[in-house]
């Protein structure tokens, strides 16, 4: 086994830019917070992507924002979201103190699109609910966009319908209430800061990416903002802009190998399950075919994604 040469580097220190998040009900506030955002005089530009919310025109007094236009295709949506992003480039070359805002409302809507569009597809294919494979679909789909937002050259705010929900345990609810966010379930991951809604404008914060003290939230608890504003949180109490900032770095992991022979074989007996749930022996059907497959791939611990995807369609058809 040959050994690569060690590469390595000093962090800079700097503060990254931005992805939050704003999360509550209905009404609570989610959406001015994040246009009124644009007013601040330390936004040079802010560009508005409505999804599924219809608001972009009420809300023209609170600031000075564009709103980005969109077919309401998921590929049409990340293409502006790169348009904007590639203008955002570009006025940080021309000026490193210029900071480019970008708002979306919401990722909820998002989400759903592509939950309903896995299945939508998996009905059409005679299933009642999406493979692995559509799941993963959707997944990917997601995750272009969210990868561009994290790596966005300036501000970046999302909201997110959220609400108490009661706690499953086995597969069984429970009496007991837990906080959710609709909206794939890494979210609460990828972003910086999350900022909850419990009220109308009562902002908690529940996630701050800081090494500020007053941005310490106690373990299980949140921290309350009142008279919050996305303006004061981002440039006075975490410091971007009156730090060194810069662009969040996030190297791709790349699976280059695909799909693990394990997950493999889940995934085509799930698919021989759902194609014919009367089958008299659908583990001798999924060895046939999965001998099939091996004979034709031959034995690896990882497969391609492309190469999987043809063998589970295969199955549905």
């Amino acid at each position: 086994m040959t050994i690569p040469p060690l590469r390595t580097r000093k962090p800079t220190g700097r503060i990254p830019f931005p992805l939050v998040l704003l999360e509550g009900g209905e009404g609570s506030g989610k959406t001015y917070a994040q246009l009124a955002l644009s007013a601040d005089p330390r936004i040079k530009e802010a560009f508005h992507i409505d999804l599924g919310e219809g608001s972009a025109d009420e809300y023209a007094t609170l600031g000075t924002y564009r709103v980005v236009e969109h077919n309401g295709t998921i590929e049409d949506i990340l293409g502006q979201v790169r348009a904007v992003k590639a203008h955002a480039v570009e006025q940080m070359a021309a000026d490193p103190s210029a900071v480019v805002a970008l708002t979306i409302d919401s990722v909820t809507a998002l989400w759903s699109m592509l939950s309903d569009e896995a299945r939508a597809t998996a009905k059409a294919r005679g299933k009642e609910d999406p493979t692995m494979a559509l799941w993963n679909k959707a997944k990917m789909k997601w995750r272009a966009v969210i990868d561009e937002l994290m790596t966005f050259p300036g501000v970046c705010v999302v909201t997110a319908r959220g609400h108490e929900v009661a706690e499953v345990l086995n597969g069984k609810p429970t009496t007991d209430k837990v906080w959710k966010v609709q909206a794939q379930k890494d979210l609460v991951f990828d972003v910086n800061v999350i900022v909850r809604f419990v009220g109308h404008q009562q902002a908690h914060l529940v996630k701050a990416r800081s090494l500020r003290s007053e941005l310490a939230i106690p373990e299980g608890r949140t921290l309350k903002m009142p008279g919050f504003t996305l303006a004061d949180l981002i440039f006075d109490r975490m410091g971007c802009g009156t730090e060194p900032t810069q662009v969040r770095e996030v190297v791709p992991l790349a699976d280059t190998d695909g799909v693990h022979v394990n997950d493999v074989k889940v995934a085509l007996m799930g698919a021989v399950t759902g194609a014919d749930p009367m089958c008299a022996d659908p583990r001798a059907v999924a060895a046939e075919r999965w001998g099939a497959f091996v004979a034709e791939h031959g034995e690896h611990d990882f497969y391609p994604v492309p190469v999987v995807e043809q063998l589970i369609q295969g199955v549905a058809a």
